[in-house]
């Protein structure tokens, strides 16, 4: 086996909300095994420390599941495609502090 830290990243246009060569490349690429990230507090959507499903970003997702505007709509979109095109998951590993 062979092992690399990390050989690629795909940059993500937050104030756009572009990401397609992200969503590709997740939802396609069979030899990707792990998806790391760090998501900073506030892309958590928390209020009181709870998750706040109410917060337009995350009703967005929900209601739009092909267009995601979060990182969580993001990996379910991209994991959906892997399952129905008959490909592996996946594994997400959080680097949070």
């Amino acid at each position: 086996s062979i092992l690399a830290s990390m050989i690629d990243f795909l940059p993500v246009d937050h104030e756009k909300r572009e990401h397609k060569a992200l969503q590709d490349m997740l939802s396609c690429n069979a030899g990707i095994k792990i998806v790391s990230l760090t998501v900073t507090e506030g892309g958590y959507f928390l209020d009181n420390d709870h998750f706040n499903k109410a917060h337009p970003q995350i009703q967005h997702d929900i209601e739009n599941p092909d267009a995601p505007q979060t990182i969580f709509g993001m990996m379910v979109k991209a994991l959906k495609h892997r399952r129905d095109a008959g490909m592996k998951p996946f594994t997400i590993m959080s680097c949070d502090n």
